[in-house]
C-alpha cells in the first residue's frame, strides 16, 4: 500500500523497522529455509505493536491522499517482475483484502492444529 500506492518506500523497510528482525535479506522473507525461519529472532511484543501502529499511520495517510481518480493511476513503474505491468492502485486495494483473508485461515488452520495437539 506504502509502496505502490503512496509511492513511499515500504514501512518494514524503514530503517527503524527492518533492524526489527536483525539482518534481513532483500527478499523480505520470500525463499527462507526452515532454519532462516527458526534463527529469525524474538521481537518483543511491544516492538511488533509499535510496527502494527507505524504501518497502520502510513497507510491512513495514504488513504487520506486517495481520490477517486487514483484508482486506475499505475503508481510504481518498477512491475511485479515476469514482464507484468505494475499493479493500479485498485487492484493493491483489493489485493490487501485478499492477503488479509489468507492470513486469517492460516491463523484459524494453525489454532486447529494446537487444539488437535493439546487434546
Amino acid at each position: 500500500m506504502n509502496r505502490y500506492v503512496g509511492g513511499n518506500p515500504s514501512v518494514w523497510r524503514a530503517a527503524r523497522w527492518r533492524r526489527l528482525g536483525g539482518e534481513l535479506s532483500e527478499s523480505g522473507g520470500g525463499g527462507d529455509t526452515p532454519e532462516d525461519v527458526v534463527g529469525f529472532p524474538d521481537i518483543p511484543i511491544e516492538e511488533i505493536s509499535a510496527y502494527h501502529d507505524a504501518v497502520r499511520a502510513e497507510t491512513r495517510d495514504v488513504f487520506d491522499a486517495l481520490s477517486e481518480a487514483d484508482l486506475g493511476k499505475r503508481f510504481d513503474e518498477r512491475g511485479r517482475g515476469f514482464g507484468k505491468p505494475p499493479p493500479v492502485a485498485a487492484w493493491v486495494l483489493g489485493h490487501i483484502v485478499v492477503e488479509a483473508t489468507q492470513h486469517v485461515g492460516q491463523v484459524a488452520f494453525v489454532r486447529g492444529m494446537m487444539r488437535v495437539m493439546n487434546q
